[in-house]
């Protein structure tokens, strides 16, 4: 007599008891970019880039405008047969005492980092 596999015992646990398991539900992109003054076109140095849902993951620009801001993943458990599907967006948000405050919904392509160049206007 052939004795089951401990997979085929853990799916049968799994389908009859439920079974939880750590997915992320939620998360952003990661952003490179350049922060430019819209006026100048000049770089500014110094900005903070981060997310408004996170806003202890900070980024500041260098001399050149550039910054980058890595992706944050959000983990919960969900039931096994859950279709746990990760939504790449979140509020970007650029700031710079000398300029306005700058929100931006960033969307995600699939995994892939977003580039762009951001402007911010002189605080009057």
């Amino acid at each position: 007599m052939k004795t089951p596999s401990i997979a085929v015992l853990l799916m049968a646990h799994a389908f009859l008891y439920g079974c939880y398991l750590p997915s992320p539900v939620a998360q952003t992109p990661e952003v490179h970019g350049v922060v430019i003054d819209a006026a100048t076109r000049g770089p500014v140095d110094g900005a903070l880039a981060y997310y408004k849902e996170y806003p202890r993951n900070v980024s500041e620009t260098d001399v050149n405008g550039r910054f980058k801001l890595s992706e944050i993943e959000k983990w919960e458990f969900v039931s096994i047969g859950a279709k746990s599907v990760p939504c790449t967006s979140g509020t970007l948000v650029l700031e710079d005492p000398k300029y306005q405050k700058k929100e931006l919904e960033i969307r995600g392509k699939g995994g892939w980092p977003v580039e762009m160049t951001f402007e911010l206007t002189r605080s009057k």
